[in-house]
């Protein structure tokens, strides 16, 4: 069961309140405290002190202080007067105090919500800022850096038109005798061309007349023997198909050997001619006999 504090020590003026307890030992982050705008509690087990104010108060200005062994709670009131007493007048009615404390309790959770919901809300748009500043530098930036492109690129784009204008003038000075000399060549050559021309006319002119007389007649007509290779296939003859066509004329070849055999064998049966049938039998009779 917690001990009550009653050795506390309280002050007032006509718009301020102030509670100083006694710590008694206790270390300042053991001291838990609660209130609202009518209660608090400050609890530091096993100590335990709550109070509902005999008046309103505004609970946004409250302040704290732990130091030398004291709690100093500071509030401010709502409206300026001078209270009679600390606590309320229906302070020792446990059921009504138990309702305002279960109101601070509530009073303080949404308190609690509201300053984190503020705080999380501050926080978002200090990044927002932060993060609008720093586009704001990053652009200033880019269009400082662009800024001095353009002057670089400017001051090179002058810079190249005044050299070519100074190459130029230079260069038409530096040229200006070669192509007069050139012009005046040019004139004497399209002269001497000329003339060269007229000579040439007149002289393909009378070797024109020369040679016309002096061709000869037209040649006598004659005729050339055309002979082929002699080919028993009647298509054409193909590289590809070389090897085959030869093949089937040596089986022609052998067929027409077999067809003129002498008259003794003449009954002899086709299987009986096949050398390569004849060869196997000779085979194999060779090979019964070494087996006996």
């Amino acid at each position: 069961m917690p001990i009550i504090i009653k050795d506390f020590t309280w002050t007032q003026s006509e718009s301020k309140i102030s509670i100083n307890l006694p710590l008694k030992g206790t270390k300042a982050n053991n001291v838990d405290i609660l209130n609202s705008r009518e209660y608090v509690k400050v609890s530091y087990p096993p100590f335990l002190f709550e109070c509902w104010f005999y008046e309103m108060i505004d609970d946004e200005s409250s302040v704290v202080v732990v130091k030398n062994g004291i709690i100093s709670l500071q509030f401010s009131k709502a409206e300026d007067s001078a209270w009679p007493n600390l606590f309320h007048k229906d302070f020792e009615n446990k059921e009504l105090l138990k309702l305002v404390r279960e109101e601070a309790i509530k009073y303080a959770g949404q308190k609690a919500e509201r300053l984190t919901k503020e705080k999380n809300d501050l926080k978002e748009a200090n990044k927002k800022l932060a993060l609008k500043e720093q586009m704001k530098l990053e652009e200033s930036e880019r269009n400082r850096i662009e800024s001095l492109k353009e002057n670089e690129r400017k001051k090179a784009t002058q810079e190249i038109e005044s050299f070519k204008k100074s190459h130029k003038t230079v260069q038409v000075e530096k040229e200006q005798p070669y192509l007069e000399k050139v012009k005046n060549d040019s004139t004497a050559v399209k002269t001497m061309e000329e003339n060269r021309k007229e000579i040439f006319e007149e002289s393909n002119l009378k070797s024109d007349e020369k040679n016309i007389s002096d061709l000869p007649g037209p040649r006598s007509s004659g005729s050339i023997q055309i002979r082929f290779t002699p080919r028993v296939f009647p298509t054409p003859s193909r590289e590809s198909q070389d090897q085959l066509e030869r093949e089937w004329l040596e089986k022609q070849t052998e067929a027409r050997k077999i067809s003129e055999l002498p008259d003794d064998l003449n009954d002899l049966s086709p299987n009986e001619l096949n050398l390569d049938l004849l060869k196997e039998k000779a085979r194999k009779l060779s090979s019964c006999n070494r087996s006996l």
